[in-house]
């Protein structure tokens, strides 16, 4: 149905006609309303199924093909309507099909997707309403289940009409001709003409229904059912005690109300539940057990979910599809919406995890966990036994900077960059300034007080106990230079432990402001002038703020400024009254006077000028999603963030390498095309299945990693290697070059790597080859290619399989083919990771 429906229900139902004449409900004209109201629900059915979601407003949708290089430009015609740089436009019937979707007019030249709409989760289900134009008030809908962007012909068809019926758009003589038969409070007769309406006499001789008709019955507990009921009259009886018995239970399906968004009751987690069965449409789900399916319900039913523990959710392409293809670690706290696709199959429309989380304003360096007991600390930084004691790791620390303790009872020994003790004379206070040369400290405090102990940045701390590294739940990021952001581990082999992200490993943030002032770090009291540190009560003194050499600075008020080179060694400054300046060439650091009735307005920004109005300090906010791990040191090598694995049995297990690489490496989705007795060539029945060589072509396209690790199995099968050029993809050498070359046309910008396999008992295959020589053709074919190769089979670690008593140490269950998870971390951490490092 494309139009609107042709009459509403108020006048369907009326009681009156135009003029004030009382008239009943015409049957002709309810079925016919009823009928347009049912495939207008089922319109709406038809695009809710595709989990649409609510209508884009756009300017227009495009009548014809549209040419994307100059077809989008500002004053072109567009669906019947003049379009201008800026206004979105929906093209749905492009002669390429991949070119269907959401854009944005320019000003000249070609014109692109829509920023927000060009991945697949933001194309799915989306709905555009139109503005204007030829398709002006319709909506239209993308029909597609899954899409990718360049490649897969995005449906996008007309869904409904957002319109209203105007005054007089039904005629009597339509209404004529649906009143066809008799019907009460018309005449009687079937005819053509215009309907008459009752008259007043009439509508009283129709309206004296006996008690039968009206469904009253025998109201006045007499037999006189032929009374009119306008004559009916109750008369006096006795009411005798009635008998109640238990009623029928009636359960909200029976009356038509669903389940109303209640919370049901709890499902505890198993490997198939029946989610389809819970009693309300959001529902927790307890335990811990790994969940593979959901049950069978009717197709369109959701549910939402919360999960209060950790468990693992299976992937499946077809009973159980999870976002981005992966297998996902449950977090308590963590809600998804699930929704049935009919026939056992689920599909998770949304997971949202528990938000990540950043530490309090002013951090506990005194870490309880990772201390020494029994000794403590010498002011000349020896430890001495002590069994009252506990000394802390090392902890780092600036240069000429205060911090705090606790306690007064505690001792501060402080190192250099290499960790060598600075010998000190002298107690160290409650409150001290680190040497010039110190970049760490380690702190002994009483074994009584190890529960409260604190180190803290600054002269100051917080009345009540601060935990090590107290995390806080916030929208914003705010990343101060005490400040860092943890991610949650969420175990199952992805994250090994809490990851802390301080500001040189923050790639996935994105800072919005100019202010390089911190005024949560300032320092009351203080008031540096020309190397010298005065103390005034109404003045407050900066911290050391990071700055380049050689570049003009502005504040928005002069006062003193003291510029230190990379040392923390004074090089120069000025006083009062100085809004702008250029540092000295070996400038690296700042400090500064603040007024205290300026404080909160103080801004301090690279330039000539600061902004009109003021900016906080480091203000940062989330640039993508974080899915997995935010990554260390290596955030952000690899583009998207995306690993591709590909391999056997080796690849496929929970707690290989790979697992030990993703934190370091900075990966955010790890996935897994490992698959157990698969082989990078075709072989024989029944292991025919599922050859490395054809199935990497069904891995995702965006990875920025792509490693390979296989040929085991090859060896094991006796599979020829063939010649160096081959193309058979049931040789290896063949196999390979079709692995390798299609790995490189499928990932042009990608890193791509290769490992060579694992070390076996039998390095010596029935056929008489030695596992060495199909390491040698990988690395052959690597070479000829560029592809960067790491060597495996040579040995990675302190165990051989070959020899029987290394065999239960290197492999599991002593197969001498499958690595222990000890293993993998050798393998993992120490050689693998090396290797991808250097890429």
């Amino acid at each position: 149905m494309t139009g609107p429906l042709t009459k509403p229900a108020a006048e369907v139902y009326a009681v009156t006609t135009s003029g004030g004449a009382p008239r009943g409900p015409d049957n002709g004209e309810a079925l016919t309303y009823h009928v347009e109201i049912e495939a207008k629900v089922e319109s709406l059915e038809s695009i809710v199924s595709t989990g649409a979601k609510a209508p884009i407003a756009v300017k227009a949708i495009a009548t014809a093909n549209v040419a994307l290089a100059t077809g989008l430009e500002n004053g072109d015609t567009v669906g019947g309507v003049v379009v201008a740089t800026g206004d979105l436009v929906v093209l749905p019937i492009q002669t390429a099909g991949a070119e269907n979707g959401l854009y944005t007019v320019v000003a000249s030249g070609a014109a692109s997707r829509t920023t927000g709409y060009t991945t697949e989760e933001a194309l799915l289900g989306a709905t555009f309403y139109a503005l204007a134009g030829t398709n002006a008030g319709q909506v239209w809908a993308v029909r597609n289940t899954a899409i990718t962007v360049g490649s897969t012909s995005i449906s996008i068809t007309y869904a409904y009409t957002f319109a209203s019926l105007s005054d007089g758009s039904v005629t009597s003589a339509k209404m004529a001709n649906m009143a066809q038969g008799t019907t009460k409070g018309r005449a009687a007769g079937a005819g053509t003409g215009v309907p008459t309406d009752r008259t007043d006499a009439q509508l009283k001789t129709d309206m004296a229904f006996v008690k039968a008709d009206v469904g009253l019955g025998n109201v006045d507990n007499t037999s006189n059912v032929t009374e009119r009921a306008a004559t009916a009259t109750l008369t006096n009886k006795t009411l005798t005690s009635p008998v109640i018995t238990t009623p029928t239970g009636i359960v909200k399906g029976d009356v038509g109300l669903g389940d109303v968004m209640t919370k049901g009751a709890d499902i505890a987690s198993a490997s198939s539940i029946d989610l389809g069965a819970a009693t309300g449409d959001t529902v927790d789900i307890t335990g811990t057990t790994t969940i593979t399916a959901l049950g069978t319900v009717t197709a369109g039913k959701r549910r939402w979910v919360r999960f209060a523990g950790i468990l693992t959710l299976t992937h499946n392409a077809t009973s159980l599809v999870l976002p981005d293809k992966q297998n996902i670690v449950t977090e308590a706290g963590d809600t998804a919406l699930f929704e049935s696709r009919g026939s056992g199959n689920w599909k998770c429309l949304v997971y949202t995890r528990r938000a990540f989380t950043k530490t309090s304003a002013k951090i506990n360096l005194f870490d309880k966990t990772v201390v020494k007991t029994g000794f403590k600390m010498t002011i000349s930084g020896v430890e001495q036994a002590d069994a009252l004691y506990v000394t802390s790791d090392f902890i780092a620390v600036d240069p000429n900077t205060y911090y705090s303790r606790r306690k007064a009872t505690s001792y501060v020994a402080f190192f250099d960059q290499n960790k060598t003790a600075i010998a000190l004379a002298g107690v160290i206070t409650r409150v001290f300034k680190t040497p010039a040369t110190a970049f760490f400290i380690r702190v002994s405090v009483l074994l009584a007080e190890i529960d409260t102990a604190m180190v803290m940045r600054g002269l100051d701390q917080p009345t009540d106990y601060v935990a090590f590294a107290a995390a806080k739940m916030v929208e914003d990021v705010v990343l101060n230079k005490d400040e860092v952001v943890r991610v949650i581990s969420t175990g199952g082999g992805r994250l090994t432990h809490d990851l802390f992200i301080d500001e040189r490993h923050a790639s996935f943030l994105e800072r919005s402001s100019v202010n390089l002032f911190d005024k949560e770090t300032a320092v009351i009291g203080q008031y540096p002038q020309f190397s010298a540190l005065n103390f005034f009560a109404t003045t407050y003194g900066s911290e050391f703020i990071p700055v380049s050499g050689s570049t003009t600075y502005a504040v928005s008020e002069g006062n003193y400024v003291d510029q230190y080179d990379a040392n923390f060694n004074y090089v120069t400054g000025h006083g009062t009254g100085i809004l702008s300046f250029t540092t000295h060439a070996d400038t690296r650091y700042l400090k500064m006077a603040i007024r205290s009735v300026v404080l909160d307005t103080f801004m301090l920004v690279a330039g000539a000028s600061v902004p009109g109005v003021y900016v906080p300090y480091h203000r940062y906010t989330i640039k993508d999603s974080i899915i997995q791990s935010a990554g260390a040191a290596g955030v952000g090598r690899f583009d998207t963030g995306k690993w591709n694995v590909i391999g056997d049995s080796i690849t496929e297990a929970a707690y290989s390498y790979w697992s030990h690489m993703v934190d370091p490496l900075g990966i955010t989705t790890l996935r897994n095309y490992g698959v157990g007795g698969t082989a990078i060539a075709v072989r024989a029945a029944p292991w025919n299945l599922n050859a490395m060589c054809l199935r990497y072509a069904d891995m995702d396209n965006d990875a920025g990693l792509v490693t390979v690790l296989g040929g085991v199995n090859d060896h094991t099968s006796s599979v020829v290697l063939g010649a160096t050029g081959s193309s058979n993809n049931t040789e290896f050498n063949g196999a390979l070059n079709l692995l390798l070359d299609g790995l490189k046309n499928k990932y042009p910008v990608a890193h791509i790597a290769a490992f060579t396999p694992f070390p076996k008992a039998s390095m010596v295959n029935g056929a008489g080859v030695n596992l060495l020589d199909f390491a040698d053709a990988i690395i052959t074919q690597c070479r000829a290619r560029s592809i960067p190769c790491c060597d495996l089979t040579s040995g990675v670690g302190p165990f051989r399989p070959q020899v029987l008593a290394n065999r239960d140490a290197y492999t599991a269950a002593g197969d001498g083919l499958h690595p222990t998870e000890a293993m993998h971390e050798i393998a993992g951490k120490y050689k693998m990771l090396k290797f991808i490092e250097q890429l």
